[in-house]
């Protein structure tokens, strides 16, 4: 069992081979066994893959900073600091920074199960 803990994401190690801004490792650092957590840093022009999650898996995106234009199916959001956004399988998303501004996200994905097992990534 994870013992309670406390950090600023900021501190939090990094993943070195995510290619889509910078990625603090929430999750890893306090041991969850449900979750994957993350928050990700986007500078300006910056994105996150076009992806498909598959059952299981449901993601929720929390804008902590700047403005992202964030693809939900077919429709696209402007998403302020303070947007809550719900992706459920099956839903192809992707964040972009298309501000002069960085932008940092809060990621939470659930189950933690192997995304590569339940992820397509796609080409537009």
């Amino acid at each position: 069992m994870s013992e309670p803990g406390w950090a600023h994401y900021g501190d939090l190690p990094v993943d070195d081979e995510f290619e889509y801004g910078t990625r603090h490792l929430v999750s890893e650092c306090f041991g969850s066994a449900h979750a994957a957590i993350s928050v990700v840093r986007f500078e300006p022009g910056e994105s996150g893959p076009l992806q498909v999650h598959h059952e299981p898996v449901e993601e929720y995106y929390l804008v902590l900073e700047g403005v992202l234009e964030v693809r939900l199916g077919d429709e696209v959001v402007t998403a302020e600091a303070g947007t809550v956004l719900f992706v459920p399988p099956g839903t192809a998303h992707r964040p972009t920074n298309d501000s002069n501004e960085p932008a940092t996200l809060f990621s939470f994905v659930t189950p933690d199960v192997p995304l590569d097992d339940h992820t397509d990534y796609l080409e537009e």
